[in-house]
């Protein structure tokens, strides 16, 4: 096909004007990123705006990703969850993909939504981001169930499809306390404990830090604190473990239950547990404040 001069300039203009469009985007979120590692977020977000009126599908990338940075910005820097939510919205309507910052945004805004109650925009959300992880946040949608809506039901149905492995299986005891299910429950503690999986101090450091031994599976840090109570009790009477009465000094003290600490931590250091002597310190200290009123 032969080209006309006019046409070659017409389409030479175009792919320069291209380039230059690009080159103007990326300058702009360079720009934005430096305001914003400033503090000069405002500047940030007036550039932002101007990224997201590109209709060059080069620029989408940029577009999103300084959306996806101003939400993040707001919501670990500023805890400013409207804003957060605001530009995290914006940067998924650019991109709705598999990306990192994809996944990272949508298991934000679960958190985002679960503190401002939303919880059918939660589920949807972690609902999806499941499925873009092939799975990989099933727990999470089982204690989201079990621990935000208190539906076991839908909870147990998650947890059914988790790997048959060690902190799976505390999921289920954690469901089988709620659903005060004694049978389900006496059953997979003998079981666990047959195989040595478990004990009473490790279910209480479980449901205490979301976490077993190291491996975080906790949700939005939500402690069950009947649990914990109860089984750093059953570690400290059945087990004889003396490092259990500074977890339940400390727990109390952290429920606001100082006196009770103050007893607890006093037993532990008697009887040498390390740590106990300078909890106790900061306790009583606490104490003494409180009890001779404001000075």
């Amino acid at each position: 096909m032969i080209v006309k001069k006019g046409m070659k300039k017409i389409i030479i203009f175009i792919f320069l004007s291209v380039i230059a469009s690009s080159s103007d985007i990326k300058g702009n979120y360079e720009k934005a990123i430096n305001f914003l590692y400033n503090g000069k977020v405002s500047e940030s977000e007036k550039l932002a705006e101007e990224i997201s009126k590109s209709t060059n599908k080069k620029d989408t990338e940029y577009a999103m990703k300084i959306n996806y940075k101003i939400g993040y910005f707001y919501l670990h820097s500023e805890q400013n969850l409207e804003k957060s939510e605001k530009y995290y919205a914006k940067a998924l309507e650019i991109d709705n993909g598999r990306s990192k910052e994809v996944l990272e945004m949508l298991s934000d805004l679960v958190n985002i939504y679960v503190i401002n109650k939303k919880y059918k925009e939660a589920e949807e959300t972690l609902i999806k981001l499941n499925n873009i992880t092939n799975g990989k946040n099933q727990e999470r949608l089982g204690l989201f169930y079990m621990r935000v809506l208190k539906n076991y039901d839908k909870a147990q149905e998650a947890f059914d499809k988790l790997p048959k492995r060690l902190e799976y299986k505390l999921c289920f005891l954690e469901l089988y306390e709620n659903k005060l299910d004694e049978d389900k429950l006496k059953e997979l503690i003998t079981e666990m404990e047959n195989k040595n999986q478990i004990n009473n101090f490790n279910m209480a450091m479980y449901y205490y830090f979301g976490e077993f031994p190291e491996e975080q599976i906790s949700f939005y840090g939500v402690i069950n604190s009947k649990l914990v109570e109860r089984y750093l009790k059953k570690s400290i009477e059945e087990d004889k473990n003396n490092d259990a009465l500074l977890y339940l000094g400390q727990y109390y003290y952290y429920q606001n239950r100082k006196e009770e600490a103050e007893k607890i931590i006093k037993k532990a250091k008697d009887l040498g547990v390390d740590g106990a002597e300078k909890l106790l310190k900061t306790i009583e200290e606490n104490l003494k404040i409180n009890r001779s009123g404001p000075v």
